[in-house]
């Protein structure tokens, strides 16, 4: 944040994870000279908003979020004046009364003594020059809720995050279709996997995954079949669902690792590990072969079918055998 990233889109996206407090003061998020993003309105009025100076005050009816950990976020289109602004579970468009209005990006909290602050704690923000489309707020809410906590968000399409999945809170990323002109088919996130291609992604269905926080790395004695002589610590788990929570198939999907920092992977010994009957465990699974190479560090196994809701994976590193021809000489006694 500064001159040179500061002023006004008409046309972005922006998400705050904060725990605002009510100073007694009004609570602005982003501000620019010409317009900032509002926790609360003005003092007292408990109202999440946006305020253009020198024009209006612009209030949704979502209560300001005061002392909860919260996800709160502003996206708007070129062309529109409306901005949608969603809090935690709930969402309200507001008509700011110009398209070339939009979002604030300059500084955090306001430039001024008393009147209009940044009061609490702010766990994490994201800035998009261009406004999100459906799904892909979807998947960044979900990435959002899981990594702070299971925060409230109007569609939970993954729930490896809770408890009893076994918290898989790391890195979560997706992706997604609510329709044809709202979809996200190719998404890596933070972490090293990319998956992209499904072959059979339909309207409202999401195929999202996140990891245990095991490290990075490769050991031996691991739950793995007899083949593979060493496992990679971390696991990943999936939800495969659609936006009412239920199983869906996305079809067939390729899957990517970037695994810079891990030494002695091959085309020819690497294996992808599915726990297919979802019994935590993967020395009861057929390892996957076919891997390649695409440079980088970088491998791809592609059209994975037996990836489904639930499942968790992960990779390891296959025994390989090696045969050679011997020269066999044999002494004649005359």
């Amino acid at each position: 944040m500064n001159g040179s990233i500061s002023g006004i889109y008409a046309n972005a996206s922006t998400f705050f994870v904060t725990n605002p407090v009510n100073s007694g003061n009004s609570n602005s998020l982003f501000d620019h000279s010409s317009a900032s993003l509002r926790v609360e309105q003005w003092q007292n009025t408990n109202r999440v908003g946006l305020t253009r100076y020198g024009i209006a005050d612009y209030s949704t009816g979502i209560a300001s979020p005061f002392g909860i950990n919260s996800i709160i976020s502003y996206h708007k289109s070129s062309g529109s004046s409306l901005v949608e602004v969603r809090v935690n579970g709930t969402n309200q468009n507001l008509n700011i009364g110009s398209t070339t209005a939009g979002i604030p990006l300059d500084r955090i909290g306001r430039n001024s003594n008393g009147a209009d602050e940044a009061s609490g704690d702010f766990f994490e923000i994201i800035f998009y020059n261009s406004n999100l489309n459906t799904a892909q707020k979807i998947i960044v809410d979900n990435y959002l809720s899981a990594k702070f906590g299971s925060i409230p968000i109007i569609n939970d399409v993954y729930n490896e995050d809770n408890i009893a999945a076994g918290n898989y809170d790391h890195d979560v990323a997706g992706i997604g279709r609510v329709n044809a002109s709202n979809l996200h088919d190719d998404s890596q996130g933070t972490g090293i996997v990319r998956v992209l291609n499904p072959s059979n992604l339909n309207n409202n269905e999401f195929f999202m995954w996140g990891h245990d926080n095991n490290t990075f790395q490769m050991s031996t004695g691991l739950n793995a079949p007899e083949i593979i002589k060493s496992r990679l610590n971390r696991i990943w788990r999936v939800s495969e669902v659609n936006t009412s929570g239920t199983p869906v198939d996305v079809g067939a999907i390729d899957i990517r690792f970037d695994l810079t920092g891990i030494s002695g992977v091959n085309t020819t010994n690497l294996r992808l590990l599915i726990d297919t009957d979802n019994d935590g465990l993967f020395n009861d699974e057929t390892p996957i072969l076919g891997a390649t190479n695409l440079g980088s560090n970088v491998f791809s196994f592609t059209s994975v079918n037996s990836l489904a809701n639930n499942n968790r994976f992960t990779i390891g590193i296959a025994v390989t055998t090696v045969i050679t021809n011997r020269k066999i000489t044999y002494r004649v006694n005359n």
